[in-house]
């Protein structure tokens, strides 16, 4: 993301903070956002606002959601945890229904991809602090595509990274936090490390420890609450989680669980 290199990195490199930068080829290729992002910008126009319902394709058929006083993040949100598991052309579909629902006319974005160009820049102003890997081809959900897929989000990410900046990456990181077994085991054919995203401390013991460097923790950060980012990385949050869902257990503190619609 673009951010990053306007906003995040004169912080970084003023403070000397390093930092790992999970790179999704394919978007940085071509300078286009992947389509969660894409999702995500029809929410933040203003003709959003204007209406109480919207479409999109779920099992080749239109489904409506209509919007409550105060539901309409939390229903977004499990649209977009639902189109997750869908097919890339279920989504373009879904999301081209979406702009026309709401009335999307213009091609301004609310987000943008660096280029390899801008990249090659931070490595050039600081390289000992900025660390590059990762973040497969696509930004696919992982644990929905065959061997063939895999091996080739896994395989181009990797080279194209080497090819373009002359850094071989050795980690990971699952797109959405999403794998399974076979996701596990053709990754570490490529790579030495795994990152997913479970909202835990890294527990260094997890390099060493069978196919435990494939998994490893990582904390989500969010825009939602900087308390709750302050007491996730001091291991407060679980414990928290665990006080409120006792008295309250249909409460969800996050949100990627299987939708209902």
């Amino acid at each position: 993301m673009f951010d990053f290199y306007e906003n995040a990195w004169p912080i970084l490199k003023e403070f000397r903070i390093p930092v790992t930068l999970f790179v999704p080829t394919d978007p940085v290729n071509n300078t286009k956002i992947y389509w969660s992002l894409e999702f995500l910008q029809l929410f933040m126009s203003s003709e959003f606002n204007k209406i109480n319902q919207i479409q999109y394709f779920h099992n080749n058929k239109i489904k409506n959601v209509k919007f409550g006083k105060n539901d309409r993040i939390e229903k977004i949100i499990n649209i977009h945890n639902l189109l997750i598991m869908k097919s890339s052309s279920d989504r373009t579909n879904s999301i081209n229904l979406l702009k026309d629902l709401i009335a999307h006319k213009s091609s301004v974005s609310f987000f943008e991809m660096m280029n390899w160009d801008n990249i090659r820049e931070l490595l050039n102003d600081d390289k000992d602090i900025l660390n590059i890997q990762s973040h497969t081809k696509t930004h696919e959900f992982l644990p929905l595509l065959n061997i063939n897929d895999l091996e080739d989000e896994f395989h181009t990410s990797k080279n194209d990274i080497k090819n373009k900046i002359n850094i071989s990456p050795i980690a990971i990181s699952y797109p959405f936090g999403g794998y399974d077994d076979e996701v596990i085991e053709i990754a570490q054919k490529h790579y030495n490390y795994g990152f997913i995203t479970d909202n835990k401390l890294l527990n260094l013991d997890q390099i060493h420890e069978n196919k435990s460097n494939m998994k490893l923790s990582r904390i989500n950060v969010t825009d939602k609450s900087p308390w709750e980012l302050y007491l996730r990385v001091n291991g407060f949050h679980k414990l928290i989680k665990k006080l409120i869902q006792k008295v309250n257990p249909g409460l969800r503190l996050y949100q990627y669980s299987k939708s209902k619609y």
